[in-house]
């Protein structure tokens, strides 16, 4: 399997441990969030006698804050890297799940749900399929599999531990230590998330210090 990494700096390892990183990053994230959210619905109903579009609203905003952060994170990615838009990601994540956990009506959780999309949106897909296409120039296909694979199984395992803190511990406690895990679970593997040196224009470096990752126009993108 050819990696961009050539030199003696960057060994093939070095490829395989930031596939981990993300891999293990968008777990956390996705399955504490929008895996969770099932688990999370009816328990809000039962505390806030919300009804089912009350609920639904929760999850549209969700998902619209994940759509939206998704197509700025393409735009971010070129200007920050995807090391600091990772952790921007995890931060607006772990914050949104903290205000989460202090909700006190329909509005404050669906502000604090928003965040949490955002953050999702901003962290996991759009970083996380660049620097594997980045780092594998063939053969990406295995890398890619292993993370995708990851969000897959993140929604099979994690609702389950979910479901059993809320059980234990209640819906604000399992959101708050939500809030802990993912922010030291991200920001610890972000340190490892770094693009190639082929992938780095020297140009552009030296005028701008931007990363040049896309290859497409906003026209051809959207395509």
């Amino acid at each position: 399997m050819q990696v961009a990494a050539s030199d003696s700096k960057f060994p093939a390892w070095r490829a395989w441990l930031v596939v981990a990183s993300v891999s293990l990053i968008s777990f956390s994230l996705i399955g504490t969030t929008i895996a969770s959210l099932g688990v999370y619905m009816p328990v809000f109903q039962t505390h806030f006698g919300w009804s089912e579009g009350d609920v639904g609203a929760v999850a549209a905003v969700l998902l619209l804050g994940v759509s939206l952060a998704s197509i700025s994170a393409g735009w971010a990615l070129n200007k920050i890297g995807p090391r600091n838009l990772i952790m921007a990601g995890v931060i607006i994540v772990a914050s949104g799940c903290l205000l989460a956990s202090r909700a006190q009506s329909l509005a404050q959780m669906i502000v604090a749900i928003g965040f949490v999309g955002a953050g999702i949106g901003t962290a996991t897909i759009v970083p996380g399929t660049t620097v594997i296409n980045l780092w594998f120039r063939e053969n990406r296909g295995i890398p890619m599999a292993v993370y995708i694979g990851s969000l897959v199984l993140s929604s099979a395992i994690i609702p389950r531990l979910t479901d059993s803190l809320i059980g234990s511990g209640g819906w604000r406690f399992t959101l708050t230590a939500t809030s802990i895990l993912v922010a030291a679970i991200g920001l610890c593997l972000a340190i490892f998330v770094r693009v190639p040196p082929p992938a780095i224009s020297r140009e552009a470096k030296s005028l701008t210090g931007e990363l040049e990752v896309s290859g497409l126009s906003v026209k051809q993108a959207l395509t």
